[in-house]
């Protein structure tokens, strides 16, 4: 076997031996809300970073509870990437939440006044509406020691 299938091999054995189970044993782990728009199966740029968290975080001692949207599913400018989630350790529990699919894109016009004004659009006020209701029920159930949230920039 090449050398550079033989470092291709191992690696993969790696990456499979860190999702497989958590590396701090008989500690008990600290408990994250994480909570973040973008997550597999959702695919594309904006997933990884919310992937690697979760991936690795159990690596330092601390358990992810993500709450995320539901999959992407035939939303329009959402690509669907479902190898993703195979990188998601077996103990990370995943909360859903349904939002409507962005229906109308504003203008240029109608950007700036939203903007002016203060204005959420439509799909940001659902989001962070039913982000708030999940991730207050599950925090009352879990007790998480942190709360982490990563998303686009925030609406005003």
């Amino acid at each position: 076997m090449p050398a550079e299938d033989r470092a291709s091999a191992a690696a993969r054995s790696r990456a499979a031996e860190r999702t497989a189970a958590p590396a701090v044993t008989g500690v008990a782990m600290k408990k994250i809300l994480f909570i973040a728009y973008h997550f597999p199966p959702a695919g594309g740029g904006g997933v990884q970073r919310s992937l690697k968290f979760v991936k690795y975080l159990p690596e330092a001692g601390y358990l992810p509870i993500v709450l995320t949207i539901e999959a992407p599913d035939g939303r329009r400018w959402t690509p669907k990437d479902q190898a993703l989630m195979d990188e998601v350790p077996a103990e990370v529990e995943i909360h859903r939440v349904s939002i409507p699919d962005e229906v109308h894109t504003p203008g240029k016009l109608e950007r700036a006044a939203r903007e002016l004004l203060g204005l959420r659009s439509r799909f940001g006020k659902a989001w962070m509406e039913r982000a708030i209701e999940a991730g207050t029920r599950i925090a009352g159930k879990e007790k998480p020691d942190l709360i982490f949230v990563t998303m686009s920039p925030f609406d005003g």
